[in-house]
């Protein structure tokens, strides 16, 4: 996605030279992406913060990057922004990515422990943020999914996996795929009732190297979102086991 390290371990830029993790010594705290280096070589360590580096948002009153424009620029969010469209089409024209057949948009909230170099580091838990799933039809009752977790900021995760429905399609297995190390997947179960949606879940995300969140609890619910009209809903609406159309559609945040 173009992010990279702060830029005290860092050799080069990554996808733009604002592309870096952020130390903030004073307080003791780093960025996703940025790693402790400075703080050890300093004689103290620096509690990694849930947040990407972003000029614009405050942790504890201070901000978390600096201005894209300075030459010690820190904004791995600007960065995300950047690069989402072609994040979410890193498939290959032979391979184009599925038709969103269902929307699903939910609202969670996440708790667990971040680990930092193989050991356990503190707790969090979030407040309501976002999880919109594209689905598509793979078979009677398997589905495949892509979607986005991601807050009111600018910080997201992409997720991919498959979702498992039971014969009257009122609940599912729901497994994120987790090919790679810096991927964010979700494990847990996904059910539908009178038109609502409700997700209890586990997952974790990684950033391949040092830094892992472990997510023990993510759980919310949500309504069907309206999908993309250029996409086609057939493939889902036409099986025998398909989840009834309530009505209570919602404009997606993503896929619109």
């Amino acid at each position: 996605m173009g992010a990279h390290h702060d830029r005290y371990v860092s050799d080069g830029d990554g996808a733009y030279p604002y592309s870096h993790g952020y130390v903030y010594t004073p307080a003791k705290w780093r960025t996703v992406m940025a790693y402790g280096n400075q703080c050890t070589d300093n004689g103290y360590s620096c509690t990694r913060i849930p947040y990407w580096s972003n000029p614009n948002a405050d942790y504890q009153g201070t901000s978390t990057g600096i201005s894209q424009n300075a030459s010690d620029s820190a904004n791995n969010a600007l960065t995300l922004n950047n690069t989402a469209t072609t994040v979410a089409n890193f498939r290959s024209s032979d391979s184009p990515a599925p038709p969103c057949d269902l929307a699903v948009g939910l609202d969670v909230t996440i708790s667990g422990k971040t680990i930092e170099d193989g050991y356990y580091a503190s707790n969090f838990k979030t407040g309501v943020i976002f999880l919109d799933l594209c689905v598509s039809a793979s078979g009677d009752t398997t589905d495949y999914f892509e979607g986005y977790l991601y807050d009111n900021g600018n910080d997201y995760w992409a997720v991919s996996g498959t979702i498992v429905w039971n014969r009257a399609f009122t609940s599912a297995y729901i497994q994120g795929a987790n090919l790679d190390a810096t991927a964010t997947y979700i494990n847990g179960t996904l059910k539908y009732a009178r038109g609502r949606f409700t997700l209890s879940s586990i997952g974790g995300n990684s950033d391949g190297e040092s830094f892992i969140e472990v997510y023990s609890s993510i759980k919310g619910s949500g309504h069907e979102l309206s999908a993309d009209k250029s996409r086609p809903r057939a493939a889902l609406k036409d099986r025998k086991y398909k989840i009834q159309n309530s009505g209570k559609t919602k404009s997606s945040r993503v896929f619109k």
